[in-house]
């Protein structure tokens, strides 16, 4: 069983085993914080000793930062909300011996079933893979709709293929096939943002560089983009699916 605790303020995942033995055992595992105990152990030891490995892994986490930065996770459970603009969607979660990660969607519930078996770090950005390409789906129409206004507004050049993806290296990208990428992250930020992450892209179309060419377009088209950049930089860590 996977369980999160707050320890000092870190989300911290857990993997709890009950086993045929007689000691109670914690240990740090290749995916996570281990706990294991004897199969028939009562609800009042079993909380006692759920306390001291709390105690454990917190001074675990204090003397290791390099743990503590592997194994702080933002958890995501059943019954959690993520909302994207305008819309509110509803987490099923399930942990559990499966072959693949898979997500699935119903009305506004989006149904995650994740391997339990693997780092809490990988299962954390995995899940935020799952559900930006499902949310995403949802926001391409309109994204799409945006960079073609805004490019018939300004730039009037040959637009190859809009999508979104979860890019966190990037807020955007023009490939030389004239393709628009732009992350999901950039959901959550103000539209005025988006629209200057979008108008920085299909300037590349002209200028397939960050020469001052480029940058004297942008600025002609949004005089104010530096502001923008800087909201980016300050807010870039918010910008993100997690549960609220």
């Amino acid at each position: 069983m996977r369980k999160y605790i707050d320890i000092n303020g870190y989300n911290i995942a857990i993997k709890i085993y009950k086993e045929k033995r007689r000691d109670v055992r914690f240990s740090l595992g290749k995916t996570g914080f281990l706990v294991r105990l004897p199969n028939f152990i009562s609800e009042a030891e079993e909380a006692k000793q759920m306390e001291k490995a709390q105690s454990w892994i917190a001074q675990v986490l204090e003397k290791h930062p390099e743990v503590r930065e592997k194994f702080t996770v933002n958890s995501f459970q059943t019954g959690d909300q993520i909302k994207v603009r305008e819309k509110v969607y509803i987490l099923d979660v399930t942990y559990g011996p499966f072959n693949s990660h898979y997500i699935k969607r119903e009305n506004n519930t989006l149904y995650l079933r994740i391997i339990e078996e693997e780092p809490a770090s990988y299962v954390e950005i995995t899940i935020k893979q799952l559900i930006s390409r499902m949310i995403g789906a949802d926001f391409l129409p309109v994204i799409q709709r945006r960079v073609h206004e805004l490019n018939t507004l300004h730039f009037k050049q040959v637009v190859g293929k809009v999508a979104l993806k979860y890019n966190q290296s990037n807020w955007g990208s023009c490939s030389s096939t004239r393709n628009i990428n732009l992350s999901t992250r950039l959901l959550f930020a103000p539209q005025e943002v988006l629209d200057y992450v979008i108008i920085h892209e299909l300037a590349h179309l002209v200028e397939m560089n960050h020469s001052d060419r480029f940058w004297a377009l942008v600025e002609k088209i949004m005089p104010n983009y530096q502001a923008h950049e800087e909201w980016l930089k300050a807010n870039a860590k918010s910008c993100d699916f997690v549960v609220k």
